[in-house]
């Protein structure tokens, strides 16, 4: 099981197996922890963002690693906006920028490939990928945005090249703010269902409900406006996911978390006093994991929410392979799944010594690589880092 928060993706997909027994240290310098356990002086790089970056099969594990994507510089206002690993490539990972473009890695951060150098070129790199989606099915599919810049969503069906417009029709046209797109939305069970919703809401005027919504069946080839009963409305950083055909979320931040069981046609809300985020994932029982500035929630009828005892504030949440990784601002930390409602959780070295701007360290993108036991974050102005597991 796999799933992406947002600012994140939030698509669900099978997850790589477990990692190998010989995936271990060079045996090259490696930063040590000090009894708090951040990075200790002596460990810290004379120039972080110089750090020597290695291949999969020598990664020096129990550090931060700066990544840094050719020509990609912190000073651009949100840098560093989404990573996503490829589930079907090992190794394989995707970044998405502002206004400096996308690009590949094939060995876990060590050298990069700029994509997107095709058709949509122009209008990607005019705004900010924020997410990067991965066909669970063909990787040579693939979604991501261009937030602020034309604004909208686009397809690839050859490996990120070249990118189209996913909503041909300009159906887009009703969302508020010059055809503001949001976020994108795939059903894990079929992967030609996709939603997307506005940046904010549909714009008076229109002829559609505020709390619009896009709906595809045909993986973006056609379009069909969703205007249920007490849905919510978007706004900035509002995610919705899918369980399913009929089964979505919509969290809502600090206006809580939204529920249909019906595709759409009715929306309740089953909470309005809790910060929820768009991050989820399913335990090993079933039970449904939500995160929270405060900390993971827990559902097992998928109604009716409780609070994890223990469980660390929740911005975004990755599970792959057997894996839970989680983060708010620069603390992350990971258990297995199968500890995810009781513990313990690892927390990981502080980022705020290590990185360029410590005033301001969000996460914006969070993914884990299960086969190599690597997590990677997106951290705007911060940039791109990597942590290899133990």
């Amino acid at each position: 099981m796999r799933a992406h928060p947002t600012f994140l993706i939030l698509v669900v997909a099978v997850g790589c197996g477990s990692p190998a027994s010989q995936d271990r240290t060079d045996g090259g310098p490696s930063s040590t922890t000090d009894a708090s356990g951040g990075i200790s002086d002596s460990a810290r790089p004379a120039a972080d963002a110089q750090a020597t970056v290695l291949p999969c099969d020598t990664l020096r594990r129990g550090e931060w690693a700066p990544l840094t994507p050719p020509g990609f510089s912190t000073d651009v206002a949100f840098a560093a906006h989404a990573v996503t690993t490829d589930p079907h490539n090992a190794g394989r990972l995707y970044f998405g920028t502002n206004t400096q473009g996308m690009f590949r890695s094939d060995d876990c951060g060590a050298t990069f490939t700029e994509i997107a150098t095709g058709a949509g070129h122009d209008e990607l790199r005019s705004g900010r990928q924020w997410q990067i989606v991965i066909d669970p099915v063909d990787s040579n599919v693939m979604y991501t945005n261009s937030g602020y810049g034309t604004e909208q969503y686009y397809k690839s069906v050859n490996g990120g090249i070249d990118w189209a417009p996913l909503v041909p029709g300009g159906e887009t046209g009703a969302f508020e703010s010059g055809s503001f797109v949001q976020h994108f939305a795939m059903d894990p069970t079929d992967h030609n269902h996709l939603i997307l919703n506005p940046h904010f809401q549909c714009a008076p005027g229109s002829g559609h409900a505020a709390a619009c919504l896009l709906e595809s069946f045909d993986a973006g080839a056609h379009w069909r406006f969703n205007e249920g009963a007490n849905a919510p409305t978007s706004g900035e950083g509002a995610g919705l996911w899918m369980e399913d055909a009929q089964h979505w979320y919509f969290a809502l931040y600090f206006g809580g978390l939204a529920r249909t069981s019906d595709g759409g046609a009715h929306w309740t809300r089953l909470f309005d006093q809790r910060y929820a985020t768009p991050s989820h994932a399913r335990g090993l029982d079933g039970a449904l994991y939500v995160g929270g500035v405060f900390g993971l929630m827990r559902s097992t009828d998928g109604v009716v929410f409780d609070d994890v005892a223990g469980a660390p504030g929740t911005d975004a949440m990755v599970v792959a392979g057997d894996v839970v990784v989680v983060g708010r601002s620069s603390s992350l930390a990971w258990t297995r799944l199968a500890d995810i409602e009781t513990g313990p959780w690892t927390s990981l070295p502080d980022l705020t010594p290590l990185v360029p701007h410590p005033d301001f360290v969000p996460i914006f993108s969070l993914d884990y690589d299960p086969h190599h036991r690597v997590i990677y974050v997106a951290l705007s102005n911060n940039g791109f880092w990597r942590y290899a597991l133990p």
